[in-house]
């Protein structure tokens, strides 16, 4: 293959990222609440965080992100985003694709609205599509070529990525074990199998020492998040929301690639691994789609090189304008009033989490009010006297509000919270007697404080936070110390 082999591709990546770092910049759409949270993670280095693995902690923490800039704090995970559109195209000419079924393959991936969502803010799940795409075309080389010698490869990128994201752990398994089966006289006789899994105990044995040192309470973080977070999805409307997140006009494309993938024995396992990953999702009735989203690009690839030239010619075309019409369902485009008019006029406005409905799509929604959250903060404190001011401890109800104080407030607060790891890091070892509680009822507080004082309220545009209190506290009945666990929430 020569440099114009990969040039298709190679464009559409592109194109992709240039995408991506300009709606980054666009002025309105702030930092989104996840980032706030990552970037507390960031100053809290570990080997493992109460709902997820440390990878792309440890990715943020050694790259210069502050998060003042969103360009800076966004450019790693457009750059897997791209890389990911790449390597599905990679695919293609590896399967023996000409240059047009590689330009496919790769407007497949790039138009799919689900990853234009997960790759415009930062989180572990651009990193898990490049991950997982990279495992993919190394197991495509091992079933194509029989290259055992490859197998610790496929080590190295099944711990990175249970490293980045647990469930990983299991959409490798899905795809990793067909493969062993169809070739297993020849894989467990090679010792670069089980060098495999030596290197996958290598690479995650941080996470799991921190698992087991805390108590597993990541376990009750997966629990709870399934019961209180997950909205239950009937497995038509599943399919149907699998349709829309990777693009209505990418369908034709990955059902041709999973319908040839039975017909050629070599590739009979990628498609056994589709079929049994996408009937678990529906019948576990699961309501997010990006669960998922990483195992449709080997079908992009495959679909893509059997089709026949005239399909593939027409799809060439349609994909790319479909996935330019979807973006500013999930990438910052527009501003927030015709952006809410286009998803109303389309009526896809997704409710991926239980009490999350709003005018935008929550990952727009949540990228609003941050700073001016911190503002009200401020606010507050600076009507205290001079000697509760430095002395102030902030209690926050969950990560958004506590990232947004740590990052934007300028009187620089001791910020805690109970909510996932940020109960893990405790509470300031001095004597607490001021608190500036937010979003809890002043009903609840009465019974804990000896003096309750409303200060103020703040409602963030767009989103389900409406008239939050603000509330100074003093002089605790009973040592915030003893009532820390009280305030203890994973989901």
């Amino acid at each position: 293959m020569t440099f114009r082999d990969f040039l298709p591709p190679g464009i559409l990546s592109l194109v992709f990222l240039v995408l991506q770092a300009f709606a980054a910049g666009l002025v309105g759409y702030g930092i989104f609440a996840d980032e706030l949270y990552y970037l507390a993670c960031a100053r809290h280095l570990a080997a493992g965080y109460v709902d997820h693995p440390p990878l792309s902690i440890w990715i943020l923490w050694a790259l210069p992100v502050t998060g003042k800039s969103l360009l800076a704090l966004r450019l790693a995970p457009a750059l897997a985003g791209a890389c990911t559109v790449f390597l599905t195209g990679l695919m293609a000419r590896r399967l023996g694709g000409s240059p047009g079924a590689a330009f496919l393959a790769a407007a497949c991936a790039a138009a799919m609205p689900v990853l234009q969502v997960v790759t415009g803010f930062y989180s572990m799940n651009a990193f898990e599509l490049l991950i997982f795409v990279t495992l993919l075309l190394v197991l495509l080389e091992i079933q194509l070529s029989d290259r055992v010698q490859l197998w610790p490869w496929v080590g190295l990128l099944v711990g990175l990525g249970v490293m980045n994201k647990h469930t990983m752990g299991l959409l490798s398994l899905v795809f990793v074990l067909p493969i062993v089966l169809n070739k297993w006289r020849m894989t467990l006789k090679s010792g670069y199998f089980y060098l495999a899994g030596l290197v996958v105990a290598i690479v995650i044995a941080p996470n799991v020492y921190w698992i087991i040192e805390h108590d597993f309470i990541s376990f009750e973080f997966y629990r709870n998040a399934t019961i209180e977070k997950n909205i239950a999805t009937s497995p038509v409307k599943g399919l149907i929301d699998q349709i829309l997140a990777t693009n209505p006009a990418t369908l034709p494309v990955w059902a041709v690639g999973l319908y040839a993938s039975f017909r050629r024995n070599e590739l009979r396992p990628f498609g056994l691994a589709f079929i049994g990953i996408l009937a678990v999702f529906l019948v576990s009735e699961s309501s997010r789609p990006d669960r998922i989203m990483s195992i449709y690009p080997i079908m992009f690839a495959v679909g893509a090189v059997s089709l026949s030239d005239l399909i593939r010619r027409i799809l060439s075309v349609v994909v790319p304008l479909a996935g330019l019409f979807f973006a500013p369902i999930s990438m910052p485009l527009l501003s927030p009033e015709p952006l809410g008019k286009f998803v109303r006029m389309l009526g896809v406005v997704p409710q991926i989490e239980k009490g999350k409905q709003t005018m935008l799509p929550q990952w727009f929604a949540d990228r609003f009010g941050w700073e001016d959250v911190a503002k009200i903060v401020d606010g507050v404190i600076e009507t205290l006297p001079p000697g509760e001011r430095e002395t102030a401890v902030v209690i926050a109800p969950w990560y958004g509000p506590a990232g947004a104080i740590e990052l934007y407030s300028k009187t620089a607060p001791t910020v805690v919270s109970g909510h996932n790891s940020y109960y893990l890091w405790g509470l300031p070892l001095r004597e607490m007697k001021t608190f500036i509680v937010i979003g809890y009822p002043i009903e609840a507080l009465r019974p804990r404080f000896k003096s309750v004082e409303p200060a103020g309220f703040y409602t963030r545009p767009y989103s389900t936070e409406e008239n939050v209190p603000v509330v100074i506290c003093r002089d605790p009945v009973a040592p915030l110390r003893e009532q820390w666990r009280e305030l203890r929430r994973f989901n």
